[in-house]
């Protein structure tokens, strides 16, 4: 996937995994536009390996997986697959690890591999949107780059999206992605 985007990290997390035989996280970003109208998600790294998308997946396009969906039910996680670009089988179920961190989804009283709503989505991007952020590149998954560039970590965002300067066009560094990441041996995500 490429993109124009500035991203802008708010937010660098690990998710627990919640299936039964899991060990270890999922680590992702929490990421914004410069002008702070759309939130993302962006999957880092998965303790215990299986393949995943590196990507910045929109919040309105998770969002958006629901429309349709009669939500007062247990969900499963391969409902947010279309939410990705890239078509790796673990992406919707290490989304929903980080889903489930952020208390968008919960567990499902009635089967451990459901889930339902939590939080108040609009609640929670908005105050996402308000958080300031440093400068942040999607990693480049055919370098096997494992870690994201942060642009000058110096200057920070401010809250609300002001706009901040830009880095120099030395300091930029070309946002050239692939759909899949190798992390590992598990392949296995939950659902």
């Amino acid at each position: 996937m490429t993109t124009d985007t500035q991203f802008w990290r708010v937010k660098t997390d690990t998710a627990p995994k919640t299936s039964l035989n899991a060990k270890g996280g999922v680590t992702y970003a929490l990421l914004k536009d410069a002008a702070s109208k759309e939130a993302y998600f962006c999957l880092l790294s998965n303790d215990g390996g299986g393949y995943f998308s590196r990507e910045a997946v929109p919040f309105e396009a998770i969002r958006g997986c629901l429309s349709g969906v009669n939500t007062e039910r247990p969900i499963p996680a391969k409902i947010f697959r279309s939410a990705f670009v890239g078509r790796s089988v673990n992406n919707a179920g290490f989304l929903m690890h980080a889903l489930r961190h952020e208390q968008l989804l919960q567990p499902s009283p009635d089967a451990a591999h459901l889930h339902v709503l939590g939080k108040d989505w609009e609640v929670w991007e908005a105050a996402v949107l308000s958080l300031p952020g440093d400068p942040f590149e999607l990693p480049d998954a055919k370098k096997g780059d494992p870690e994201p560039k942060v642009i000058g970590t110096a200057e920070k965002q401010p809250a609300g999206g002001e706009k901040a300067k830009k880095p120099k066009k030395a300091e930029r560094q070309p946002a050239d992605t692939d759909d899949t990441a190798p992390a590992g041996g598990d392949n296995a995500a939950s659902s």
